[in-house]
């Protein structure tokens, strides 16, 4: 973790930012002529053999704030575990990489996916992780997530030291960080927890980095900044702003109260800094461009950017921080009203202390910065504008260059205590008051804040999480029953994975067919035995019969032709699902077969719509899943030797659930969510 010392400005005699004469308009850190920033060194009144604290502050305080301030990293993890252990979820754009995961392993195709014009290798590499080390380990991700949220914390304690925001404005930074409902919405989820916090966590490292280097004068600091950029753009596009964050940082936090010559020369030390970034940005923007965006024609128009980016300022960004997700953006009008009030305020703070114009500005342009980026992206319409300004994942850039803002304002301008009667030298005896004074109303302060934002992120997961728990549930159960449906003894038909795991266009790669693949490497359907079962909408395993709706005619004079062909007609369209072609066949040699059901196909239809499935040796009869709401004729593909082929009969059934009675079964879903009850098959033994 980085280095929590506590900030060492001149004693409680000095300014609480940092200025030695307690002038508003003094610099944080002040420069030498050499450039290097005296900012980490001993104060008057102070010996290095006490760490560089102030003349008679009592040594127990120093253990006592970095306690604290390890307690404002670890336990906003903890509450995460804790919230997150039954609402864990992979979803959507998980299934895809854990698709190519374990379809190409370790390989380019994987690493430089392009899952909606984003370059993200890292994310990419921890779906690996997972798929190949976990079997979909729900535990294992969310450990992962939490990892993820650990080193966030850990690299914004160490951003804030080096800007030498005061002890008790850091604890209550990391606090409201580590315990807002953002950071607990995008851990909840393995994509947005792969995606966007690695990215935040390159990006504070960069910055960090780069004052470490202002701070010692070592330019390593510099080269290492560098070189985190670099590797930062691995975990996506935005780490590039890590660039213009390390100038508007310089001017606006570290400058704050400044003469602009003076902050134009603190950039000017790190010009060849800047270059070496620039360059690097440049390169991998250009890249990132051309292979992933260059082909994008549709983009949101400026009045729907800035639709999104009003309705995020002024009601998607900072009500979740207190608990309060909206779930439609009010009028214009209100939104209006809203923002007037956001800029009374701000003028208001600039009244007070006029350094704090500053930090004011540094929030306003990152965020002009992070959802101007929005401009960019091709699922950004006018339908989903509203939507997009009220999704907490896009609020999740602004977390860190909002704490960084509201620690860095300040009130009025501090006053020198009297020396007290321990000494003329102003010293505070050992063992005084000091450590009680300082350290713990911060305690209690963080303590309260801390409470708060738990109850709030209780209120919000009961109302908000129904989906990441039910996919959770989902994703436990089928786990758990494992060794039941993947058992050769029984025969698993396929239906869909919950539609909180995979839906719409990723619902392909939820068909059970596909999709326990991932549980079980190589696991294909059984041929059809005496024990048909599903998972049904809860994970569960459970027994179905086959009811046989029509019966399908090989169309061909010799069902035994060597063609990779084969049209199936049917006497009357069958509709619902989910419904299935119960194939009996034989052949010489393992073979697959692609099934394209439609209303009336004919012979020169495209085969599309379903996956491969493949077929033993032998005689068999198996069940293929044909996902289709109306059947009027099934086209099968062939694939392997067409020799010594033949289909010996064919109908299209579906499953119902097996009724205790043995006389009602219950019809289903394609999730297998149970329906009106039906008669059981006559005579069905399955």
């Amino acid at each position: 973790m980085a280095d929590v010392r506590p900030d060492r400005p001149g004693g409680p005699a000095s300014d609480p930012h940092g200025h030695p004469d307690g002038s508003p308009d003094a610099p944080a850190g002040a420069a030498t002529a050499t450039g290097v920033d005296t900012r980490d060194r001993p104060r008057t009144g102070s010996s290095a053999a006490d760490g560089g604290r102030p003349a008679g502050e009592p040594g127990r305080s120093v253990p006592a704030q970095r306690v604290l301030l390890l307690l404002a990293v670890l336990l906003p993890v903890a509450v995460v575990l804790w919230r997150t252990r039954d609402a864990f979820r992979y979803y959507q754009d998980d299934v895809l990489q854990f698709a190519v995961a374990q379809e190409r392993g370790l390989s380019w195709d994987l690493l430089g996916l392009d899952v909606f014009q984003h370059f993200a290798p890292v994310n990419r590499l921890a779906h690996l992780v997972v798929i190949r080390f976990s079997d979909l380990s729900l535990t294992f991700g969310m450990l992962l997530a939490a990892a993820a949220v650990l080193l966030l914390l850990a690299t914004t304690a160490w951003l804030l030291h080096e800007l030498r925001v005061p002890f008790g404005r850091r604890v209550l930074g990391l606090v409201a960080l580590g315990f807002s409902i953002t950071v607990l919405d995008t851990a909840v989820w393995a994509d947005a927890a792969f995606h966007i916090l690695p990215a935040l966590v390159a990006t504070n490292a960069v910055v960090a980095a780069h004052l470490r280097a202002a701070t010692t004068g070592h330019r390593r600091w510099d080269a290492l900044a560098v070189v985190l950029l670099a590797l930062g753009t691995l975990t996506q596009e935005r780490v590039l702003f890590a660039l213009p964050l390390v100038v508007l940082v310089d001017w606006f936090l570290v400058g704050a109260g400044r003469p602009l010559p003076e902050r134009w020369r603190r950039l000017r030390r790190s010009v060849p800094t800047l270059v070496a970034m620039t360059v690097v940005a440049l390169a991998a923007a250009a890249y990132i461009y051309l292979e992933y965006a260059s082909g994008v024609s549709s983009r949101p128009s400026v009045e729907t950017t800035l639709r999104t980016g009003l309705g995020a300022l002024t009601q998607g960004i900072f009500p979740p921080w207190v608990g309060v997700r909206l779930t439609a953006l009010s009028s214009l009008q209100v939104q209006l009203v809203i923002l007037a009030g956001i800029v009374l305020v701000a003028a208001a703070l600039v009244v007070l202390r006029r350094r704090n114009a500053d930090p004011l500005a540094f929030v306003a342009l990152c965020f002009v910065m992070y959802f101007g980026f929005l401009s960019f992206s091709p699922i950004l319409t006018d339908e989903l504008a509203a939507a997009t300004a009220l999704r907490l994942h896009n609020g999740a850039y602004l977390l860190v260059p909002t704490v960084l803002a509201v620690t860095s304002l300040t009130g009025r301008r501090a006053r020198r205590p009297a020396p007290d009667a321990a000494g003329a030298d102003g010293s505070r005896r050992s063992g005084g008051p000091w450590h009680a004074n300082r350290t713990w109303p911060v305690a209690v302060a963080a303590a309260v804040l801390a409470t708060f934002l738990v109850v709030m992120g209780g209120r919000f997961t009961d109302a908000q999480w129904y989906a990441e728990r039910n996919a959770h549930a989902y994703l436990a159960t089928v786990s758990a029953g494992q060794q039941t449906w993947a058992d050769p003894e029984a025969t698993l038909v396929p239906l869909l994975v919950a539609p909180t795991v995979a839906r719409d266009w990723a619902e392909v790669y939820g068909r059970h067919e596909f999709f326990l693949r991932f549980y079980e490497p190589g696991w294909v359907p059984q041929e059809l035995g005496d024990r048909p079962v599903v998972l049904d909408a809860a994970g569960d395993v459970r027994p179905v019969q086959l009811r046989t709706e029509a019966a399908a005619v090989d169309l061909a004079a010799d069902s035994c032709a060597p063609a990779d062909r084969s049209q199936l007609a049917v006497a009357a369209e069958v509709t619902g699902e989910p419904l299935f072609l119960q194939l009996s066949y034989t052949a010489a040699e393992p073979l697959g077969v692609v099934a394209t059901p439609d209303a009336g196909v004919t012979q020169d239809a495209a085969a599309v719509g379903n996956w491969e499935v493949p077929l033993e040796a032998g005689a068999h009869t198996v069940l293929i899943p044909l996902h289709a709401g109306t059947v009027g004729g099934v086209l099968l593909d062939w694939t392997g030797p067409s020799s010594d082929r033949c289909v010996v009969g064919a109908s299209i059934v579906r499953p119902v659930f097996s009724g205790a009675d043995g006389g009602t079964c219950t019809d289903m879903d394609r999730y297998g969510l149970p329906l009106a009850t039906v008669p059981c098959p006559a005579g069905s033994s399955r």
